[in-house]
């Protein structure tokens, strides 16, 4: 991953009007659910449920349940009823409004029920199962609803090869980007310059699992199979969280050997979203100097210790 590089998350998806949860990730607009009815009305039929059965099961209205049937409500942004659905079901909340044809593929997948579709492809995401994960559960939707959104990561690095040494910045891009029954999701996108001077991204994508005050985030190469990431954060108190510490374990690369690193980071989170990561590169992702980022993040990363880069 070469951390030392930069470490990138994503976060995606936020819910429907008219909420508490909608008003407060306006900032992260998303495609209303116009699927949805079509892909309740397959879970339901498939289940063998009515729709009293149904909401009773998930935890929701009866009537709410309905209305998005019947297409009265189409909801625009993620809602803790759509929240509560997407985890009953073992899915993401954007998965809802995905087609048709593809939900069916999907929902048989995550349910392992047999289907004739076969166009319906999954990139498994990391799964751990640990005693006080589950004993936690209760919390991922809370702390889905306080969390979710882009945060830019920032760490501080020695490096060491140019003269004099100095320390620089690196910044990453961060998504907390949906809940299942697996626990939350997050994408990593992780920058990096290549020896023709232009730049790629390592990505990832993995779990994030709430215990107590902390978030531990467990994830791996969307594309390749050689390394896992592990990141450890504070949980915030705050309703809307502004900025979160902690550290980050991964595999660093310099001068072509591999070597097993950690850093201290800082997390910001983005008032707006960032669509394309390449749209904010030396911006708000890169190298920077320690005067170049803003100074709350400063302050609480030079409080932190340093890793110098392998």
């Amino acid at each position: 991953m070469c951390f030392c590089a930069r470490v990138a998350i994503v976060v995606s998806k936020p819910g429907q009007t008219a909420t508490p949860l909608a008003d407060r990730h306006a900032q992260f607009p998303m495609t209303p659910f116009k699927n949805l009815s079509a892909n309740l009305a397959h879970v339901i039929e498939t289940l063998q449920l009515n729709k009293s059965e149904f909401a009773n099961r998930i935890g929701i209205d009866r009537t709410y349940l309905t209305r998005l049937i019947n297409q009265s409500i189409i909801p625009t942004r993620p809602t803790r009823q759509l929240a509560k659905i997407a985890s009953y079901l073992g899915v993401k909340i954007s998965d809802l409004c995905i087609s048709p044809h593809s939900f069916k593929g999907l929902f048989a997948h995550v349910r392992g029920l047999k289907t004739n579709s076969h166009s319906f492809c999954s990139n498994e995401r990391a799964h751990v199962v640990l005693r006080c994960v589950r004993q936690h559960h209760q919390s991922w939707l809370p702390q889905f609803e306080r969390h979710q959104g882009q945060y830019i990561i920032y760490s501080r690095l020695l490096t060491k090869d140019m003269e004099p040494p100095r320390n620089q910045i690196v910044t990453s891009l961060l998504s907390i980007d949906g809940i299942s029954n697996e626990g939350i999701t997050f994408f990593l996108v992780n920058p990096y310059l290549t020896n023709e001077n232009y730049y790629e991204a390592y990505e990832y994508s993995g779990i994030m699992y709430p215990v107590s005050d902390y978030l531990y985030f467990f994830g791996e190469q969307r594309t390749g199979n050689y390394e896992i990431i592990f990141m450890i954060t504070d949980a915030s108190p705050e309703p809307v969280p502004t900025l979160l510490q902690g550290c980050i374990t991964a595999i660093g690369v310099r001068g072509g050997k591999k070597k097993i690193g950690q850093t201290s980071i800082v997390l910001e989170r983005q008032k707006e979203s960032v669509p394309e990561w390449r749209d904010v590169l030396g911006t708000k992702l890169g190298w920077f100097d320690e005067a170049d980022i803003p100074e709350k993040v400063r302050i609480r990363l030079l409080s932190l210790p340093i890793a110098a880069m392998p």
